[in-house]
């Protein structure tokens, strides 16, 4: 009898244990909600300033969330925005706004429009889109002297030697040509893209129009 009466004490012990455990549990767990929505509150709550690792899913139901709903799905969102903030990580919404960006266009000096023939080491002479086009290949120190004299920078205009073996400054071919055709400084077409006229040379006396392009053939 008496070891019956001690058993059920035992159990009456545990079951007052367990109770007062219930409810310990469940004040600490009402303080961290309560905590949780205290910061919340204190946080202006715009997606697209909180730094959290949220869903964009989630950011829209907190910008219209209640500070005072403790529902299973807010306390779950509001856990991952204190766990987010103390991690430091960021998310930024993104607003939905017309894609104004527009695809840039082709700006390598080598970028040629002109479908026609075009002059060649092996043709030696071409026609194109200004006339009679011929080459040389001289040192043109002196040349671009000159065209530095007459403001075309070394910074605007470097003096090199494109991969087909056209001679630019800038982004132009170097030309000669008839300087009373085409001024020196003078932009012109030639079958290989845009040319910059910076010499002169005999045939002008017998073709106003010939362009003599300075190559390394």
């Amino acid at each position: 009898m008496n070891n019956k009466n001690t058993g059920e004490t035992k159990n009456s012990y545990i079951m007052i244990i367990k109770k007062k455990l219930c409810k310990t549990m469940a004040v600490m767990l009402t303080t961290v909600i309560c905590q949780t929505a205290i910061c919340i509150t204190a946080i202006p709550v715009h997606a697209a300033e909180i730094q959290t690792d949220v869903i964009p899913d989630e950011l829209e139901q907190i910008e219209h969330m209640e500070p005072d709903d403790d529902s299973d799905n807010n306390i779950i969102i509001k856990k991952k925005l204190k766990s987010g903030i103390n991690k430091g990580e960021t998310y930024t919404k993104q607003e939905s706004e017309p894609d104004t960006s527009t695809e840039s266009q082709a700006t390598d000096p080598e970028y040629n429009t002109y479908n026609g023939p075009k002059l060649t080491k092996q043709k030696g002479v071409n026609y194109g889109p200004t006339g009679k086009e011929t080459y040389y290949n001289l040192d043109m120190s002196g040349v671009v002297s000159i065209m530095r004299g007459m403001g075309f920078s070394e910074e605007e205009y470097p003096y090199w030697e494109r991969s087909d073996g056209c001679k630019m400054l800038g982004n132009y071919i170097m030309v000669a040509a008839d300087l009373n055709t085409f001024p020196r400084g003078s932009v012109v077409q030639c079958s290989l893209g845009e040319a910059l006229v910076c010499d002169t040379g005999g045939f002008a006396a017998y073709d106003n129009t010939q362009l003599d392009i300075a190559t390394n053939w």
